[in-house]
């Protein structure tokens, strides 16, 4: 019902209106920022990290299961691309996880620079997937776009 009436609205005018809500949102931020300032201790932003990592790792894991798994009905090379990129992105993400300083040893001592170098590996894999992912094509036929390999 709503989005019927978002859809007659004319593109400037929603225009204004989302630049209205942004820069109010803005100005809720500048004049209450002793109400909206927060330091945490680091347990407290370790265990609120860990939560915001993890969420981030059962979405990429959730998008390897879908588009892998449905690749034999759509047989779409993209989606199968973009998802075994996800899984390695979700992976790399998981190990960034486990190496934060204040967690159990994983393999080897965490430190700061473990993690943040797991970080930035899973950044730039997604980096460099969305730049390949624009050459690949939804039907194309590619022998190492299967899904055995």
């Amino acid at each position: 019902m709503y989005f019927k009436k978002i859809r007659r609205l004319s593109p400037s005018t929603l225009l204004i209106v989302l630049t209205i809500l942004s820069i109010s949102l803005f100005l809720v931020v500048g004049l209450l920022p002793s109400f909206l300032y927060r330091t945490l201790d680091i347990e407290s932003y370790l265990v609120f990290h860990m939560i915001a990592e993890i969420f981030s790792v059962i979405v990429s894991f959730s998008i390897f299961g879908v588009g892998y798994f449905t690749y034999k009905q759509s047989k779409n090379s993209y989606a199968l691309f973009l998802s075994c990129a996800f899984l390695a992105i979700g992976l790399i993400d998981l190990f960034h996880v486990l190496s934060f300083p204040h967690m159990p040893n994983f393999i080897t001592p965490n430190n700061n620079d473990k993690s943040i170098s797991f970080w930035i590996a899973a950044r730039l894999i997604s980096a460099v997937t969305l730049v390949i992912s624009a050459y690949i094509y939804k039907n194309s036929a590619n022998r190492w776009l299967e899904k055995n390999i």
